[in-house]
């Protein structure tokens, strides 16, 4: 068996360990500015904190000390401390009571402009978390989030998760202790990180004493996501306390869902649902993956009875969270339902599901693209061993199941999948039949004969063609009527009148208006 490669950080630590006194308080100094730095603007920090002393540059040149950082590649060319470094290296400065005055001399000698960058605005969060001043973070963290939305981990995981620290999160005030792990969790969704550390944490109770009741529902919602995703189901009644006024925000409904009681999900998820409408408006919908699971669960039956709604709500997730990471899974679902609906007529497109690389997006994707083509091309089943073996390696092992079952649906897994054979397959007649049960009446009509429709009769007489419009109506045997004139000059006055065809609507846009000798004719 091969040895198992040491772990990157630890190769980083091992690399500090042998830097002596100078060089280590350089590389301390580097963490704590965290941005890039002139070599100038370095030194000038360097000579104003007490705790170097400034005789050393004396005898070693600071450039041969970055020189030496550099080659351990401890540090970037631009004079960045290591990612995988800083936070450590900060979080010891802390412990050692260092980091406050520390702090106070950057922020001298790089005091934050009017305007900051997003590098900067992240410098200035971090101070503000590691010395507990809430008001600078909640300051730096909206400036920060002024900019351009950019893919990537959130400033809070980067933070409180590199490693977590469950010291430093438990020092944070409740509401930003539970927003932070949020983003955490959802981070290492999006990236397969390992999540058993802060899960720990957030299973934890006694990190939670303190919290106040309307804090309860949130941290419960926290957990359910947590043990849904990783398939513990049976811990999340036992974690996840909701009561009567707050609903179980849909994580009850999603915890049906996934043990395959698709009724009591529905029932489940519509009761959370108005209950939330009720404190949040009429047009709220669930924000997180619940909301997903609550529309496959209204897709179950395959008939495509609440196409009309699930759309609705994906027009309204979409609207709201445009730059949610589920927003693709919400797009991919979007076009499924869009193609199946379209079963009276000749396709204008194939859908093309997302390409985005996050794992929910990627079972989202390719399940609708099985849904749709009946099968999985070798390069997608491919793409989904890969992410069902990280989604293991990582915990996940929920996910490991679906995105194996879709993968390989004839290999025997731990648990049932309820999302692979969740659409039936269906005939295109078949596909039909299900898109007019799914029609309302009004909706139907669209597809039928009209019962009013203009018609052109046309006389050519002396060598003058003369063109008379007519209004007819079509009665229960579907014969037409002889019809009634409709006059020219209503039609390129463009009077409202709902009969009229598309190619109706191109012979009226011809129409020309003339007056001779007093007379108007079209």
């Amino acid at each position: 068996m091969m040895r198992k490669r040491p772990h990157k950080r630890q190769n980083l630590q091992q690399a500090v360990a042998t830097l002596n006194n100078d060089e280590r308080a350089v590389l301390q100094l580097l963490a704590v500015i965290y941005t890039p730095i002139s070599e100038q603007l370095l030194k000038k920090c360097l000579l104003a904190w007490p705790a170097f002393a400034s005789h050393c540059l004396e005898t070693t040149p600071l450039s041969s000390m970055v020189k030496r950082l550099l080659d351990k590649k401890l540090i970037s060319s631009q004079r960045q401390c290591h990612a995988l470094l800083a936070e450590p290296l900060t979080r010891e400065l802390a412990d050692q009571k260092k980091l406050k005055p520390l702090v106070k001399l950057v922020r001298r000698v790089l005091p934050p402009a009017e305007n900051p960058s997003q590098s900067s605005c992240l410098r200035e969060m971090r101070f503000g978390l590691y010395i507990q001043n809430f008001d600078q973070f909640n300051h730096f963290f909206l400036k920060y989030h002024s900019f351009p939305s950019e893919k990537g981990l959130s400033p809070l995981t980067r933070i409180l998760n590199n490693p977590f620290s469950p010291s430093l999160v438990r020092t944070l005030p409740t509401h930003l202790r539970i927003h932070a792990l949020q983003h955490i969790v959802a981070d290492s969704l999006n990236r397969l990180l390992n999540l058993k550390i802060p899960l720990l944490f957030i299973l934890e109770d006694k990190n939670w004493r303190s919290t106040p009741a309307a804090g309860l529902a949130s941290l419960s919602y926290l957990r359910g996501i947590c043990l849904l995703i990783r398939g513990e189901f049976s811990k999340v009644e036992e974690h996840c306390h909701f009561s009567e006024e707050s609903g179980s925000l849909g994580i009850y409904g999603w915890l049906a869902f996934c043990q395959g009681e698709i009724d009591r999900s529905l029932a489940l998820f519509e009761q959370d649902l108005k209950i939330m409408r009720h404190q949040n408006g009429a047009d709220f919908f669930f924000p997180g993956p619940e909301g997903f699971f609550f529309l496959l669960a209204l897709l179950k039956k395959g008939d495509f009875s609440q196409a009309n709604r699930i759309l609705h709500f994906i027009r309204n997730f979409i609207h709201h969270q445009p730059d949610s990471p589920l927003t693709s899974c919400f797009r991919s679902l979007q076009q499924f339902i869009v193609f199946r609906r379209q079963s009276f007529g000749a396709y204008d497109e194939l859908p093309h599901f997302s390409d985005d690389k996050s794992p929910l997006s990627i079972l989202v994707a390719n399940l609708c693209h099985l849904w749709t083509y009946h099968t999985l091309t070798d390069r997608q089943l491919s793409s989904l061993r890969t992410c069902a073996q990280k989604a293991r390696n990582t915990g996940f092992l929920w996910l490991a199941n679906e995105l194996s079952a879709l993968a390989d649906p004839r290999k025997d897994n731990a648990e049932p999948s309820v999302l692979t054979h969740l659409i039936p397959r269906q005939e295109s007649w078949e596909r039909a039949l299900s898109a007019l049960s799914a029609l309302k009446e009004g909706e139907i009509a669209e597809f039928s004969e009209p019962k009013v429709r203009l018609a052109w009769f046309v006389d050519f007489t002396d060598g003058f063609l003369t063109i008379f419009p007519r209004q007819q109506r079509r009665n229960k045997n579907g014969v037409w009527s002889k019809g009634r004139s409709v006059s020219l000059q209503r039609l390129f006055n463009r009077e409202k009148i709902d009969f009229l065809s598309k190619q109706d609507q191109a012979i009226t846009s011809t129409l020309k208006e003339t007056t001779r000798r007093g007379m108007t004719s079209y």
